[in-house]
Protein backbone atom coordinates (compact mmCIF):
# COMPACT_ATOMS: atom_id res chain seq x y z
CA UNK A 1 0.00 0.00 0.00
CA UNK A 2 1.81 3.34 -1.33
CA UNK A 3 0.62 5.36 1.07
CA UNK A 4 1.90 3.66 4.23
CA UNK A 5 5.21 3.44 2.34
CA UNK A 6 5.69 6.87 3.81
CA UNK A 7 5.84 5.48 7.48
CA UNK A 8 9.06 3.50 6.27
CA UNK A 9 10.46 6.47 4.27
CA UNK A 10 10.62 8.65 7.19
CA UNK A 11 11.72 6.33 9.50
CA UNK A 12 14.69 5.44 7.19
CA UNK A 13 15.16 8.25 6.18
CA UNK A 14 15.73 10.13 9.58
CA UNK A 15 17.02 6.80 11.15
CA UNK A 16 20.30 7.10 8.21
CA UNK A 17 21.13 10.64 9.74
CA UNK A 18 21.84 11.64 6.44
CA UNK A 19 20.13 15.12 7.39
CA UNK A 20 22.14 15.87 10.68
CA UNK A 21 23.53 18.98 8.84
CA UNK A 22 19.97 20.21 8.35
CA UNK A 23 18.50 20.08 12.17
CA UNK A 24 17.93 23.53 12.90
CA UNK A 25 15.73 23.25 9.71
CA UNK A 26 14.04 19.59 11.24
CA UNK A 27 11.28 21.77 12.68
CA UNK A 28 9.98 22.73 9.15
CA UNK A 29 9.41 19.17 8.05
CA UNK A 30 5.48 17.93 7.96
CA UNK A 31 4.51 14.26 7.97
CA UNK A 32 1.12 13.43 6.96
CA UNK A 33 -1.13 11.77 8.76
CA UNK A 34 -4.07 10.21 6.62
CA UNK A 35 -7.41 10.22 8.38
CA UNK A 36 -9.38 8.09 5.56
CA UNK A 37 -8.54 5.16 4.00
CA UNK A 38 -8.25 2.61 0.87
CA UNK A 39 -10.29 -0.09 -0.66
CA UNK A 40 -8.36 -2.00 -2.94
CA UNK A 41 -9.74 -4.21 -5.38
CA UNK A 42 -8.60 -7.58 -6.91
CA UNK A 43 -7.74 -5.90 -9.98
CA UNK A 44 -5.42 -3.14 -8.33
CA UNK A 45 -7.54 -0.17 -8.50
CA UNK A 46 -8.72 1.42 -5.32
CA UNK A 47 -10.79 4.18 -3.99
CA UNK A 48 -10.27 6.40 -1.19
CA UNK A 49 -12.72 5.62 1.92
CA UNK A 50 -13.96 7.58 4.44
CA UNK A 51 -15.05 7.02 8.08
CA UNK A 52 -18.78 6.98 7.54
CA UNK A 53 -17.81 4.21 4.51
CA UNK A 54 -15.57 2.17 7.11
CA UNK A 55 -17.97 1.75 8.93
CA UNK A 56 -20.46 0.72 6.29
CA UNK A 57 -18.12 -2.05 5.48
CA UNK A 58 -17.55 -3.20 8.57
CA UNK A 59 -20.90 -3.24 9.89
CA UNK A 60 -22.30 -5.15 6.03
CA UNK A 61 -18.64 -7.38 5.87
CA UNK A 62 -18.31 -8.20 9.32
CA UNK A 63 -14.41 -9.19 8.99
CA UNK A 64 -13.54 -12.04 11.29
CA UNK A 65 -10.09 -10.78 11.56
CA UNK A 66 -7.95 -7.20 11.39
CA UNK A 67 -4.00 -7.84 9.63
CA UNK A 68 -1.30 -5.70 11.43
CA UNK A 69 0.94 -5.11 8.13
CA UNK A 70 4.77 -4.82 10.17
CA UNK A 71 5.70 -3.13 7.21
CA UNK A 72 3.02 -0.52 6.06
CA UNK A 73 2.41 -0.07 9.91
CA UNK A 74 -1.22 -0.41 9.53
CA UNK A 75 -4.31 -2.28 9.61
CA UNK A 76 -6.33 -4.15 6.96
CA UNK A 77 -9.18 -6.51 6.31
CA UNK A 78 -10.92 -8.27 3.93
CA UNK A 79 -14.59 -8.61 2.09
CA UNK A 80 -15.71 -10.05 -0.67
CA UNK A 81 -18.32 -8.71 -3.01
CA UNK A 82 -19.30 -10.34 -6.63
CA UNK A 83 -17.15 -8.59 -8.53
CA UNK A 84 -13.97 -9.83 -6.28
CA UNK A 85 -11.85 -9.22 -3.31
CA UNK A 86 -11.45 -6.11 -1.44
CA UNK A 87 -8.55 -5.28 0.80
CA UNK A 88 -8.93 -2.64 3.10
CA UNK A 89 -6.63 -0.26 4.63
CA UNK A 90 -7.61 2.16 6.83
CA UNK A 91 -6.05 4.38 9.52
CA UNK A 92 -6.20 2.21 13.10
CA UNK A 93 -4.86 4.52 16.71
CA UNK A 94 -1.71 2.05 16.98
CA UNK A 95 -0.79 3.12 12.88
CA UNK A 96 -1.92 6.87 14.30
CA UNK A 97 0.11 6.31 17.42
CA UNK A 98 3.04 4.74 15.78
CA UNK A 99 3.29 7.79 12.90
CA UNK A 100 3.24 10.40 16.19
CA UNK A 101 6.15 8.53 17.85
CA UNK A 102 8.14 8.70 14.55
CA UNK A 103 7.15 12.49 14.06
CA UNK A 104 8.12 13.01 17.85
CA UNK A 105 11.32 10.96 17.59
CA UNK A 106 12.64 12.74 14.75
CA UNK A 107 11.45 16.07 15.57
CA UNK A 108 9.64 16.75 12.59
CA UNK A 109 5.77 18.34 12.96
CA UNK A 110 2.68 16.82 11.61
CA UNK A 111 -0.05 17.88 9.14
CA UNK A 112 -3.38 15.24 9.13
CA UNK A 113 -4.96 15.01 5.92
CA UNK A 114 -8.98 14.93 5.62
CA UNK A 115 -9.02 15.57 9.97
CA UNK A 116 -13.08 15.58 9.23
CA UNK A 117 -13.27 12.26 7.77
CA UNK A 118 -11.72 9.91 10.07
CA UNK A 119 -13.48 8.34 12.77
CA UNK A 120 -13.91 10.49 15.99
CA UNK A 121 -11.89 8.40 18.39
CA UNK A 122 -8.97 9.20 16.44
CA UNK A 123 -8.61 12.63 18.26
CA UNK A 124 -8.30 10.74 21.57
CA UNK A 125 -3.99 10.58 20.57
CA UNK A 126 -3.78 14.11 20.61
Amino acid sequence: HEDNDKYKAVVSTQSTGEHEDNDKYRYKLLYGLNFYGADFRGDGQFEPILGGRYIELLRSSKPNQFIWHLKASEHSFEYREPSGIHKVFYPSLRSLQKRIEAAEKFKIGLAIWEIGQGLDYFYDLF
